[in-house]
């Protein structure tokens, strides 16, 4: 009988975060785009920074960081205390940076590093203004002059709260589609949900990564959990998580509590 189409195999890549991948065991899908979530201070950002450069140190990749919320110059320094230097990525022209937040950063022009200020145009008139199909278009200019692999939206929570509810799901998913097909690996902060209603980012996810914060007596452990990933035989436990100044670690064999 003639089959009807090829399916191909999924290439897996490693995202490089130590501890991470033996969580994932194969890795993650090529072009998969994946949520991570968790409340304040739970490390959403740190791990997404480490999956940038990881790709840089490991595979020589070039990487995109777009920042909706803290400006560039912000989250350089505090990725600097966990031993991520942004700012030497930048100036090698590794990293490529759309600092989209209320008050960008200014950069030397000669570096990967733009602002758009939509954001705070949208804010400023007290209207929502930005639309996800724009962010669409930014980053896909990107890719095609940067040839940027790996990307952070840091925070998809933020690009929903500016953008026309109707335009978001539809526009997401044409994002995500785009993604995939040119095989750029995404890793997107969102807000944790306080509320049995998921939002539709969830769902059109291929993966969703979930941090908690646990309180242990005088003591917060950070834990992670895979809570989905298609196209991979994930782990499903919790598995604490640690930050310090060598980045993210986390122990795939270690129980939570000892």
């Amino acid at each position: 009988m003639e089959e009807l189409f090829d399916v191909e195999d999924l290439e897996m890549i490693k995202t490089g975060v130590r501890g991470l991948d033996d969580l994932l065991q194969e890795g993650i899908p090529k072009g998969w785009s994946v949520i991570v979530t968790g409340g304040p201070g739970s490390g959403k950002s740190s791990i997404c920074v480490d999956f940038l450069c990881k790709g840089i140190e490991n595979n020589d990749e070039t990487v995109l960081l777009v920042l909706f919320e803290e400006p560039f110059r912000q989250v350089a320094a505090t990725m600097k205390r966990i031993g991520l230097n942004l700012i030497e990525q930048l100036k090698n022209k590794k990293l490529v940076v759309i600092d989209a937040s209320i008050s960008p950063s200014k950069i030397k022009t000669d570096y990967p590093f733009l602002t758009w200020t939509k954001v705070g145009d949208a804010i400023s008139e007290n209207k929502r203004s930005v639309s996800i199909s724009e962010l669409h278009n930014v980053i896909q200019e990107c890719i095609k002059y940067y040839k940027t692999s790996r990307i952070v939206i840091d925070s998809i929570t933020a690009v929903k709260n500016y953008s026309d509810p109707h335009d978001f799901k539809f526009e997401l998913t044409r994002l995500f589609k785009f993604l995939q097909d040119q095989k750029i690996t995404t890793f997107l902060v969102a807000e944790k949900t306080e509320n049995d209603t998921i939002p539709p980012e969830y769902y059109l996810a291929h993966g969703i990564i979930q941090i908690h914060i646990i309180k242990k007596k005088n003591e917060w452990i950070r834990a992670v959990e895979i809570q989905k990933m298609r196209g991979t035989d994930h782990k499903t436990k919790l598995a604490p998580m640690d930050i310090d100044k060598e980045g993210v670690t986390i122990f795939p064999d270690a129980p939570v509590f000892t």
